[in-house]
């Protein structure tokens, strides 16, 4: 590595209907997340839901290391299937996942003849599992209509689910109860790896 580590860096993942430079609620928390960039703390962009997991986690451990405080926040297909492939695709690098946000995360069969139990919350609901190196978890889900967040697993435990009022799934993204929930978990992460000063306080809740 030619620069020394980020001690922090923060991605988020869009999901299934929505396009990278749209103007959507995963662009607009990672506006108010982009207050937090420092020479030692880097904010990627928004990725696509289907982001190359493999390439986005080669690329990530060439600019972390060990101790590294890795934060991630991901909407529907891309916390069910973008997320948790890097989450996993990282721990093979070695790299731990200090949060990883998941905004009604909704699974994704690896097959398509599976792509149905998107839908499923019920008979048949699959779960999403994800990898021990992540180290903590936020669900934050609707129950308004489908898809619907399916159960999360970490560490052979279902993740409590906290609900969000008045939403449904496709406006649970640009709601602002969760643009200040994911702001105010991952601002946290961060402030574990930086002095408190170097943290923005703009949206934080204290």
């Amino acid at each position: 590595m030619s620069q020394p580590a980020f001690d922090a860096v923060v991605v988020g993942y869009m999901g299934f209907t929505e396009t990278v430079g749209a103007n959507t609620g995963i662009a607009a928390i990672w506006s108010a997340l982009r207050s937090l960039s420092s020479p030692r703390v880097f904010v990627h962009s928004p990725l696509a839901w289907d982001d190359n997991a493999e390439e986005r986690a080669a690329f990530l451990a060439s600019v972390t290391d060990a101790d590294s405080v890795i934060a991630i926040y991901a909407y529907s297909w891309g916390a069910g299937w973008g997320a948790t492939r890097l989450c996993e695709a990282l721990e093979r690098r070695g790299r731990r996942v200090a949060l990883l946000v998941m905004i009604d995360p909704v699974y994704r069969s690896p097959l398509l003849i599976g792509r149905f139990r998107s839908l499923m919350n019920r008979v048949w609901a699959p779960v999403i599992t994800l990898p021990d190196s992540v180290e903590r978890v936020v669900v934050l889900a609707q129950g308004r209509d489908k898809p619907q967040a399916h159960d999360v697993i970490l560490r052979g435990r279902t993740v409590p689910v906290e609900y969000v009022a008045g939403v449904g799934h496709r406006t649970i993204d640009n709601d602002i109860v969760v643009l200040q929930d994911v702001y105010h978990e991952v601002s946290t992460a961060v402030r574990d790896a930086l002095k408190p000063s170097a943290i923005n306080p703009q949206l934080s809740e204290n």
